[in-house]
């Protein structure tokens, strides 16, 4: 195991530890300052599209952030992942539109013939497309959402933006060569002056970050 991957697999086992501490009122503190931050973004400058990832254990909460895009009518779009790393972002009504899935991650709930994913209503082509690796986000990306913005979760980033994910690589695909606004979410003691990386491993344009008490 290369010195990186050790040190990588070292501050994901810290970082997890650290979340876990985080009090219930903290989390509700967190989870209504997501919420107004979020409703003054869509009154300053609303986002073509939310793309975001669904928050469990004690991750930064975007709930409250999906729950008003949806109440202002911005489309939103959360992750369904398969095997051999394939993730693809699935349009969502309603957040009662979820189901379990892997590592009982809740995930869109797939409808034959009117599921859209970033626009593009033919999803089962779409997958197999992303499986035999001819197909990237850009190609099925409507340019309507160009101005989307995409929450992006993380175990650590750096003070640069870079991120320590959870090992699987999904995120980094579409934050390296993101043509709309991916920002990481955090709390404080998660920003990190440098951490580990790789040469895979991608930048966040922007950070939004919790403080701890």
């Amino acid at each position: 195991m290369s010195s990186v991957v050790e040190e990588k697999k070292n501050l994901r086992s810290r970082m997890k530890m650290l979340r876990s501490g985080i009090s219930e009122e903290n989390l509700k503190r967190h989870r209504l300052w997501v919420t107004d931050w979020f409703c003054k973004v869509c009154d300053s400058a609303k986002p073509s599209a939310l793309l975001s990832y669904i928050d469990v254990a004690n991750e930064a909460p975007t709930r409250g952030a999906i729950e008003i895009a949806l109440l202002k009518g911005v489309p939103v779009f959360l992750p369904k992942t398969y095997p051999h790393g394939v993730m693809v972002f699935v349009n969502v009504q309603d957040l009662k539109d979820l189901d379990d899935g892997k590592f009982h991650i809740p995930e869109p709930r797939i409808v034959s013939g009117d599921t859209l994913v970033l626009g593009r209503p033919e999803f089962e082509t779409v997958v197999e497309e992303y499986e035999n690796c001819s197909l990237n986000y850009r190609n099925i990306c409507s340019e309507d959402y160009n101005d989307a913005l995409m929450l992006v979760p993380g175990l650590a980033f750096s003070e640069e933006g870079y991120r320590l994910g959870y090992g699987g690589g999904y995120y980094d695909r579409y934050v390296k060569d993101a043509n709309f606004t991916t920002m990481g979410m955090a709390y404080d003691f998660q920003i990190l002056p440098e951490i580990p990386r790789e040469e895979h491993d991608a930048k966040c344009a922007r950070m939004y970050i919790l403080k701890t008490l």
